[in-house]
């Protein structure tokens, strides 16, 4: 009777739960507003933050950054699909290349209808790749267009590289197309420039970034927040990244604004662009609007 009365006892005692440390990591990710995806037994963070179409950020608002997707005339700068299926993509990745280089940070800015959404993804663990890119997927859909600096030559490929490890569990890459902003860079200013490095590009614009952790650090910041699995280490790879794409969506406006508009100092390679684009009707209509041309042209 007394074993029996100590069984009942002791079943009665409420039970102790264990806190583990991924959940007093996940703890210190929704103080800071992040969500936390999960995927069979991994694991990820969302950040989300949301910008009203009338705020502007380097000179231009994110609503005439918006109409632009939908007005744009030359070749280049022209998408294919409704505005809320382009992504302004970067990624951040522990190193340049090499099938040992994994993405732990991917996000892009996408409009809605009345506001631009900045959605960042965490990698907390490099064994979490399949939650990582499971939700990342789903999130965006079967059919993207996007607008990246480098992302055709980069960022596109490597999250295809990592994709072939997960694909069994995830699904199927989407149909995409690109909008390289590197490439419209080089056209326009690489003969004004010694670098086109999108740092380089926003401070020839009048917007240097003077408080941004330099991109070459970002590996080490990851690294030693997944020793220690404090998300304030990798917070200002995240202010970085989260600039980067931001920065897309303004760059993408004003070099649309140089190309397109009727008083531009980039007529002539307005013309050239159009020639090697394989467009000869505008390009001849454009070379001859030129008051002064070159010898190539």
């Amino acid at each position: 009777m007394k074993a029996k009365l100590s069984r009942l006892i002791k079943t009665n005692e409420p039970k102790q739960t264990t806190v583990t440390p991924d959940d007093v990591e996940q703890a210190k990710w929704r103080e800071r507003g992040g969500e936390i995806l999960t995927f069979e037994q991994e694991w990820c963070v969302r950040l989300k933050q949301i910008y009203r179409l009338d705020e502007t950020y380097h000179d231009y608002t994110f609503g005439a950054a918006k109409a632009s997707l939908a007005t744009a005339t030359h070749p280049f700068f022209q998408v294919d699909v409704p505005s809320e299926q382009v992504l302004f993509m970067d990624t951040e990745t522990t190193g340049l290349r090499g099938s040992g280089t994994s993405i732990f940070l991917i996000g892009f800015a996408r409009f809605q209808d009345d506001h631009l959404e900045m959605i960042q993804y965490v990698l907390p663990h490099p064994a979490f790749e399949t939650a990582f890119y499971y939700h990342f997927l789903n999130d965006i859909g079967d059919e993207v267009r996007f607008v990246t600096y480098n992302g055709k030559s980069f960022d596109w490929p490597q999250i295809k590289t990592r994709h072939t490890f997960v694909r069994s569990k995830v699904k199927a890459l989407p149909a995409v197309g690109h909008v390289d902003l590197l490439h419209a860079s080089r056209r326009l200013l690489k003969p004004t420039l010694e670098s086109v490095s999108l740092k380089a590009v926003e401070a020839h614009f009048g917007h240097a970034r003077t408080d941004d952790m330099p991109g070459f650090l970002a590996p080490m910041h990851y690294f030693q927040y997944v020793k220690e699995r404090e998300p304030d280490i990798i917070q200002p790879v995240i202010e970085h990244h989260h600039a980067d794409c931001l920065s897309l969506v303004s760059l993408y406006k004003r070099l649309c604004h140089l190309v397109e508009a009727d008083e531009t100092p980039f007529g002539e390679e307005r013309a050239h662009w159009l020639n090697d684009l394989g467009n000869a009707e505008a390009a001849l209509q454009e070379y001859e609007r030129l008051e002064r041309p070159t010898k190539r042209a």
